[in-house]
């Protein structure tokens, strides 16, 4: 116990005659209130002072902003240690930083650099940007839009007509001043089969100018598929060319038959009237 008294007081000394200080290295140590702690210019203690390190060599407060501060390239003086704002290559003043239009201040604000013009976004937008032909809003800087046709949408904006899906990412199907998607205009546009009367979306065969699919265009007679064959048709029906000649076949003996019935019944008729 003896020992601890003399080292708890040595430590309190050490603290209550001696100030913090940073090394180059960035270990923080104690300068003895004995020893030198001046500004480099002026020579001054800094014991108890503000001070500002340049190349790890200790400044008081105005000797830095004389020696090292910036000009500010709105209002063309210095800048102190405590208002730094840097953009393009130039400082400036936190009340200096402001819009060229309506002087609002850009320091805590987005803005826009237009010929070398600061502008806030409000302004950009009013004097530069083009607006959504959908929803009339201006394009903010930095925001997505997609062009077509010599017009401009938000990319949420340019949507299908029909669905309101967006089509910025897929394809689409203009018509006059609506803009489709491809299913849906698929669904409203597309012809339909004249049998099935389903939606005919790729080949098919014309009969009659009217669409039909391949597997529906069929022989009336035997029902093979007609598409990419030769057929012929009796009356509106299509038949293969094995089918309609069977059928001519048909009626050729019909109408020979029918011949024949009508020759007996004349031949009667005259016997009757020779009685």
């Amino acid at each position: 116990m003896l020992d601890e008294v003399p080292t708890r007081l040595l430590c309190q000394q050490r603290i209550c005659n001696a100030v913090p200080y940073r090394l180059p290295s960035g270990e923080e140590t104690w300068i003895k209130m004995s020893d030198q702690f001046n500004c480099e210019n002026c020579k001054e203690s800094l014991y108890g002072r503000k001070y500002i390190q340049v190349d790890d060599v200790p400044h008081c407060v105005p000797c830095y902003d004389r020696l090292y501060a910036n000009i500010c390239q709105g209002c063309k003086e210095l800048i102190g240690h405590n208002s730094r704002l840097y953009y393009d290559d130039h400082h400036y003043h936190e009340e200096c930083f402001r819009c060229s239009r309506c002087s609002r201040s850009l320091a805590d604000e987005p803005f826009t650099c237009q010929d070398e013009a600061l502008l806030c976004n409000d302004c950009y937008c009013s004097e530069f940007s083009s607006k959504c032909v959908s929803c009339d809003k201006t394009f903010m800087p930095g925001s997505r839009k997609l062009e077509f046709g010599g017009s401009t949408w938000h990319e949420e904006c340019f949507a299908c007509c029909v669905c309101q899906q967006t089509l910025a990412s897929q394809s689409f199907i203009p018509d006059k001043d609506e803009y489709y998607c491809v299913s849906c205009h698929e669904r409203r546009f597309a012809p339909r089969c004249s049998h099935c009367k389903q939606m005919l979306l790729q080949g098919g065969v014309t009969y009659r100018d009217e669409p039909w699919h391949r597997e529906c265009f069929l022989c009336s007679g035997c029902k093979i598929q007609l598409a990419g064959q030769p057929f012929t048709s009796q009356g509106e029906k299509p038949y293969c060319v094995k089918c309609f000649s069977c059928l001519v076949v048909v009626l050729l003996i019909i109408v020979d038959r029918m011949k024949n019935e009508r020759g007996a019944q004349v031949g009667m008729g005259e016997k009757d009237l020779r009685l």
